[in-house]
This record gives C-alpha cells, sequence and structure tokens, in this order.
C-alpha cells in the first residue's frame, strides 16, 4: 500500500520479527504492538510496525491513519496506524494488542480513562477508489485531478480495551493496516458530547455544536445551559494545533436531528436549511457553512451564509469537525439557526473563549 510504503522510508517505526512453527502458537511483541497467535498454519516471518509520529510537534497528515477522514489531530482517531505483514500466506489466528500513549489520546481530544477512550476500537483499513478511472486509493491525493477517493473506510474488529494500561486487543486473522478510532467517525454520530446551544427545547435537538473541549462539558449556569467553552492555549485536550502559539485552533462540528438524552421533549426530524451569519469571523463561518455543505448542501443567499437541503435532511447527521481559530485572550460567538419548512426554527449559540 502506497500509504504505509512512503512512511516507512520517513518515519520511525518499532520492528522486530519472529519466525511463527507451523500450528504453534507464537508471540510478537514490539515496543508498542503484540501479535500472539492462536493458530497458525503455515511457518513464516511476521513483520509489525508502527508510526510513531503523529502526537510529536513533527507530525504532518500522513503520520496519521490513512483516508480522507483523518488527519493529525481529527478527534476520535489516534494520530498512528499499525502494520501487520507476513511474508507468506497461510490460515493464521491472532490477537493483536496495540498500546497508545496518554499523548496520543489527548491528541484525538479524548480524556484518559474516559468513557470515550472506552468507546474505542480497533480498525482494519479498507481502500477506495478514485470517483474518476476508479484506481486503488488510500487518500484524495493518491487520485490527482481524478479525485476525490471514495469508500475509504475500516471494518470494525470486537476490541477489549483496557483503559488503566491504555491497550486495545482484537482478534485478526489477516494482516493488514490498523486504527484505533471510535466507530461513530465511520457512521457520522457524534464523538463528544453534543452543546445544545440554547434554543428552544422542543426544537434544540435540529441542530446542536459538537466542541472537541472534554473537560469543559456544558454546565448549568442561571439554570440555563451554558454555551461558552475555553481553552487555553496549547491545551492538547481543545486547542487543535497542540501549540502555544498565540491562538486556539477549537475543533467544531455541528450535528443535526440527532437524538440527545439531555433533551428528552426533542424528537429529531428533518432539517431543510441552515443559516450562520458571516458576522466579524467571516473565515470560521464560511467553514462551517462549507462543512454543512459537504453533508448535500448548497450555500445560498447573497452573502452564502446559508445551507440549503433539497430534500430536507432527514437522520442524524455530523459535520466534519472545522479547526476555528481564535485568538489569545480573545473570544469569537456564532450564532446558527436551523429550520424544516414551516416548522419552529432552532437558534443556537456559542462563544468560544482562548485563554
Amino acid at each position: 500500500m502506497r500509504h504505509a510504503s512512503v512512511l516507512l522510508a520517513t518515519e520511525a517505526f518499532f520492528t522486530r520479527t519472529v519466525d511463527a512453527g507451523g500450528g504453534q502458537p507464537a508471540a510478537e511483541p514490539t515496543a508498542d504492538v503484540t501479535v500472539a497467535f492462536s493458530s497458525n498454519a503455515v511457518a513464516t516471518r511476521v513483520t509489525a510496525g508502527r508510526s510513531t509520529l503523529g502526537a510529536t510537534p513533527l507530525a504532518v497528515d500522513g503520520d496519521a491513519p490513512p483516508g480522507p477522514f483523518s488527519t493529525v489531530g481529527t478527534p476520535g482517531i489516534l494520530p498512528f496506524f499499525v502494520t501487520l505483514q507476513r511474508e507468506l500466506p497461510g490460515m493464521f489466528s491472532a490477537d493483536v494488542s496495540i498500546a497508545y500513549t496518554a499523548t496520543e489520546l489527548m491528541r484525538a481530544g479524548i480524556v484518559p480513562g474516559s468513557s470515550a477512550e472506552a468507546a474505542l476500537a480497533v480498525g482494519t483499513f479498507v481502500g477506495g477508489a478514485c470517483m474518476t478511472g476508479m484506481a486503488a486509493c488510500a487518500e484524495d491525493g493518491d487520485c490527482g485531478a481524478n479525485g476525490p477517493c471514495l469508500g475509504v473506510t475500516y471494518t470494525i474488529l470486537p476490541t477489549a480495551i483496557d483503559t488503566m494500561a491504555h491497550v486495545a486487543t482484537a482478534q485478526t486473522s489477516s494482516f493488514s493496516t490498523f486504527a484505533v478510532l471510535n466507530p461513530n467517525i465511520l457512521s457520522g454520530a457524534p464523538i463528544v458530547p453534543l452543546v445544545p446551544g440554547g434554543g428552544t427545547a422542543r426544537s434544540d435537538c435540529r441542530a446542536e455544536w459538537e466542541v472537541v473541549n472534554p473537560t469543559n462539558m456544558p454546565a448549568l449556569v442561571d439554570g440555563l445551559v451554558s454555551t461558552t467553552q475555553t481553552c487555553t492555549d496549547g491545551d492538547l485536550l481543545c486547542d487543535g494545533d497542540a501549540a502555544a502559539d498565540g491562538a486556539c485552533g477549537f475543533r467544531v462540528a455541528i450535528c443535526l436531528n440527532e437524538s440527545d438524552a439531555s433533551l428528552p421533549d426533542c424528537t429529531p426530524s428533518e432539517t431543510a436549511s441552515v443559516h450562520i451569519p458571516l458576522g466579524r469571523t467571516p473565515a470560521n463561518a464560511g467553514a462551517l457553512l462549507d462543512a454543512l455543505a459537504a453533508l448535500g448542501g448548497t450555500r445560498v443567499g447573497r452573502r452564502l451564509d446559508r445551507v440549503s437541503f433539497t430534500p430536507a435532511l432527514s437522520g442524524g447527521h455530523c459535520t466534519a469537525f472545522v479547526q476555528l481559530s481564535v485568538p489569545k485572550g480573545g473570544r469569537q460567538k456564532l450564532r446558527l439557526r436551523a429550520t424544516s419548512g414551516a416548522r419552529t426554527g432552532d437558534t443556537d449559540r456559542l462563544r468560544l473563549v482562548c485563554q
């Protein structure tokens, strides 16, 4: 696979090989990956490798797991991948244990030891095809003018997560490329808790904010849910660029028509349009509008500040996360209104504070 072979030449891997006897159990320990065979029909050499730069300042998007939706800092997907290779084919079964660090968890917006860590799973990479010509691909860049790369996904394996030792263990009978991720990434469901935004309780689930800021959960202020999200410049859990560089990179998505236990009186329906005023920071609002349009809508209006869905969007959908820059010591106010035909709209606000 092009993605893995290029990275082998550009970054460090922890690797070790072992000859597995035919039919005999064998273990393949590395610094970060253990392959424990329970059966093996053909004696052959096995190699395990793990990318290492994803949680460091040297990281680039190629250090993250393959897939157009995976970049360094993508919420819910740990910033490394594992490759398991076998010199000769043959039937086998093995448990793959993948260790990860607290820093790698935080880079993905996950609090170590939390329920969000427990929700992680090991996934086997499934490649896609370029939209034009149908050539095999792992990333949009593989396709050039024939892109984008469509159909990339991961097959989720039954996984045991040890939140104390930070280890994910899954059984496999094929060698491939693996990632540790939240399965909701593949379904478009929320990755982190939602922020309702302060609309009417009966319609507030039509649109909600999804903000990667796990230590700053929505709290009640004077009986109302606060929509203020605060981050410290350089905080791995909420600053998307993970650098103390004078600005906070809030990773924000918008979820439509989601069931939310915090809004028991709201029944999800459908969304025909979402309006986000461009305000004083048109770049941030525009990024959110583009993310909404990617769900199948069209930016319309004199200022292109509204996304229209025809037909109306039904079922739960979350946009991709976009990184919104707020200068240190500054704040950003965002507002949206989601409507469906003649039904009551949902007006939500979000206040981002960088300290």
